[in-house]
């Protein structure tokens, strides 16, 4: 048995039940910790390791900023991890890949300025690059790491991860829906 199998739910959908939210990834938001695979968990577990292993309390209050498509909170998705930064003079950061993103979808873009609504426990992964990860354990798929790092992190009791990608202030939000406030949002 594998350390994510005591995760999955034993409770299978029925053939004609259709769930309160599916994330475009098809899982249900309100859905138990998604199967991982063992062999990305061990890899991100060594990389952490590798990092020192730092458990880091985010205070509540926490101001981030975030560039998306998403204007308001009853947009955000528990389902799905939100980037952000915690560093108000890199608040851009995210700025070029939303408007290429909101361009794609037809959406307009914004820069969403947030805040923690309780203190979060996070990994810091001491600015690793998951490049080498996403390449080795996610065929290149951007999306396939993020998935896997939330899981990762739901197994392994966090609410997200910090300073990774070489960027100190980069912050992964897990359950963001649940765990931030939106303050201000701006179009870009």
């Amino acid at each position: 048995m594998f350390i994510c199998d005591w995760f999955k739910s034993s409770r299978r959908a029925r053939e004609n039940e259709v769930p309160e939210h599916l994330a475009p990834d098809g899982v249900p938001a309100n859905a138990p910790v998604a199967p991982c695979d063992e062999v990305r968990a061990v890899a991100l577990t060594r990389i952490w390791a590798d990092h020192g292993e730092v458990r880091e309390t985010m205070p509540e209050g926490t101001t981030l900023w975030h560039g998306g498509t998403v204007t308001k909170a009853d947009e955000i998705d528990d389902a799905r991890s939100l980037w952000c930064t915690r560093n108000g003079n890199d608040a851009d950061r995210y700025d070029g890949q939303a408007r290429q993103d909101a361009q794609r979808a037809g959406l307009q873009p914004y820069r969403l300025t947030l805040a923690t609504a309780r203190p979060l426990e996070l990994a810091n992964f001491g600015g690793a690059s998951l490049r080498q990860f996403t390449r080795d354990h996610c065929d290149s798929q951007h999306e396939l790491m993020k998935t896997a790092l939330r899981d990762w992190c739901l197994v392994n009791r966090f609410d997200g991860v910090l300073n990774i990608n070489c960027n100190l202030d980069e912050v992964v939000i897990c359950r963001p829906a649940q765990d931030l406030i939106v303050k201000v949002t701006e179009s870009l």
